[in-house]
């Protein structure tokens, strides 16, 4: 999810639907169980020795190092090697997330959705729940979390592995370097490396845990020649720019970009990126890189905040995966980009990912479109109703949906043309419950407890139909994640998207395949704009 969606929090209800009663009943036992977790025998990777803990069959080994602290001269280097230890080391708690400023649970971003602390530099952790004999070769799941690039950590709740550990899947949850500490590109910074290359390091971080999960997750029961990588949002653009480095290559075998392919968010040139780097160095008076290693980390957060833009402008952030030439040779959100692993992919959004169009009238609509599409305007206005202000609101948020899934069928049939890579393409729109407030749909982010099948009855009213969502998603993600492919028995059936495919799977209450535009010549429409130079962004 993007951080600067967050707004300030509604108050809950404490009521608690009749249908979610079956559902409180196995959390409290699932927390009954993590109060008696009993440690699990210790298991031998490359560092050392580590102990988890056994809840029911599932083991868990949380807040593991990957890499060393990349702290004080490591600061704006690449991930260098951890230490090993002695003894038996306890990874029975996740370890500190990543330097971020902190946010509070909102609407519809509930505290599932909210990084817990603390935070610091030495951040570079990852998590695994496997099930099972270790000398087994279960398929493996890395998860790469949104959050902007700014916030964000492997150890929300919401990404617990214990679920899909159970159906067979070791899963892994990353943290990796955020906002400045991961993102920022300087000339200096580029000057000392011996690729000339700076802003990748939060990428780094996330190939240094690929190869950590090659080399040790044997030891977990994982097959390290089996690994799917995903990600949603900042997660999903981190997923996509894996698939195009040459440095990934070899690491993974398939990937799910969740909210992430055809965003419209552009990657920054090293050169631009400097710039940015250069302006923020001198916001706080640091004349060198050595000055700017010598910044505490909580000035150097809160020298660049996030400035937001009026739609149609696209939104500006100061830190992004920086188009190097060495880590990341082009931009993920360009489908034309050649993938360096071309891995079989499901990618898609949800129904409501852009829920902050402030549209109430007729003469909003106008002006909305006038915006977004210029000289196109005309010919979009006449195809979406605003007679009414009703009428505005409606079409502006099937315009928005419109937009982004456009995008991503260009992205796809853009990469189609360039590769072989099999992409599996979806829309998923079960909306979310909430106990108070406005009900936005399947906002941005809203699929993913439905994913890990962590469907918290305490933070919103789950019940029968989205324990059946979840089990449905979960399906097509457990098979593709083993195979490849989301297809097997008692799943409708989801075909590989060829070039022409305007068609779509649905993942909710109505599954099956559908238009992922709400009509031809709408599609038409957004197309002629996308081709006379125009830009469909998410947000």
């Amino acid at each position: 999810m993007m951080d600067h969606l967050v707004r300030k929090s509604g108050r809950r209800s404490i009521s608690i639907l009749a249908s979610s009663l079956s559902l409180m009943g196995i959390l409290l036992l699932q927390s009954l169980g993590s109060a008696l977790a009993e440690p699990t025998p210790p298991v031998s990777i490359e560092q050392g020795q580590v102990v988890g803990k056994m809840s029911g069959a599932i083991a868990s080994y949380l807040g593991i190092p990957y890499a060393a602290p990349p702290v004080g001269p490591n600061r704006w280097r690449p991930p260098q090697p951890g230490e090993n230890w002695t003894g038996v080391r306890a990874a029975t708690s996740y370890g500190a997330a990543c330097n971020q400023l902190p946010v509070q649970p909102s609407v519809p971003y509930s505290k599932e959705y909210v990084t817990p602390g603390p935070f610091s530099e030495d951040c570079l952790f990852l998590n695994v729940w496997t099930s099972g004999a270790m000398n087994k070769k279960r398929p493996v799941f890395v998860w790469i979390h949104g959050g902007g690039f700014t916030n964000g950590s492997g150890s929300l709740a919401m990404f617990d592995g214990a679920a899909l550990a159970s159906k067979g899947t070791v899963v892994v949850t990353i943290n990796y370097r955020l906002g400045p500490f991961g993102y920022l590109a300087h000339p200096g910074l580029s000057a000392e490396d011996p690729h000339h290359s700076s802003g990748t390091y939060g990428l780094q971080d996330q190939i240094a845990a690929l190869k950590w999960v090659q080399r040790n997750i044997a030891q977990f029961g994982g097959d390290p020649g089996n690994v799917t990588v995903g990600g949603e949002s900042a997660g999903a653009i981190s997923t996509n720019g894996l698939i195009l480095s040459p440095l990934a290559a070899g690491l993974f075998r398939r990937a799910v970009v969740i909210s992430g392919s055809g965003m419209g968010f552009p990657a920054p040139t090293l050169h631009e990126a400097e710039q940015t780097g250069l302006a923020v160095a001198a916001s706080l008076g640091a004349r060198d890189v050595a000055e700017l290693r010598a910044v505490p980390a909580d000035k150097l957060l809160a020298a660049t905040p996030w400035i937001p833009e009026e739609p149609p402008a696209t939104p500006k952030f100061t830190y992004w995966p920086v188009v190097d030439g060495w880590v990341l040779p082009s931009d993920p959100d360009i489908g034309l980009s050649h993938p360096r692993s071309p891995v079989p992919m499901m990618t898609g959004f949800n129904a409501d990912e852009n829920f902050l169009v402030s549209v109430k009238t007729v003469a909003d609509f106008q002006k909305y479109v006038s915006g977004w599409f210029g000289s196109h305007a005309d010919r979009v206005l006449a195809l979406y109703p605003h007679e009414t202000d009703a009428q505005a609101t409606a079409s502006a948020r099937i315009l928005a949906r419109d937009r982004y899934m456009t995008s991503l069928l260009l992205w796809v049939s853009a990469r189609n043309g360039n590769s072989k890579q099999k992409i599996y393409q979806y829309i998923y729109d079960h909306p979310a419950p909430t106990f108070t407030g406005p009900n936005l749909g399947s906002f941005h982010s809203a699929g993913l407890p439905y994913f890990f099948g962590n469907l918290d009855p305490t933070i919103r009213p789950f019940g029968p139909d989205d324990q059946r969502v979840s089990d449905q998603v979960q399906g097509y993600l457990l098979a593709f994640i083993a195979t490849g492919n989301p297809n097997g028995p008692g799943r409708l059936d989801w075909p590989v998207a060829k070039d022409s495919s305007s068609r779509v799977m649905a993942l909710g209450l109505k599954p099956g395949l559908r238009e992922a535009v709400s009509s031809p010549a709408r599609f038409e429409a957004l197309r002629a704009y996308v081709a006379d130079g125009g830009r469909l962004c998410l947000f």
